[in-house]
């Protein structure tokens, strides 16, 4: 049996600028996630009430 990494490895070779898009997104996302983590209750209810008007 192919093991996972090897698996990744030949996807890589064969779409590395694909593989690569799809690094760049998952670490865009999980940036995103951490500074959206990291805002405080008090900016998230501003933002909300924002949002109402």
């Amino acid at each position: 049996a192919i093991q996972y990494e090897e698996l990744i490895n030949t996807q890589e070779q064969k779409h590395p600028i694909i593989y690569d898009l799809c690094k760049r997104i998952n670490e865009f996302h999980q940036m995103n996630e951490a500074f959206y983590n990291s805002l405080s209750a008090t900016q998230v209810e501003l933002k909300t009430d924002e949002d109402d008007h």
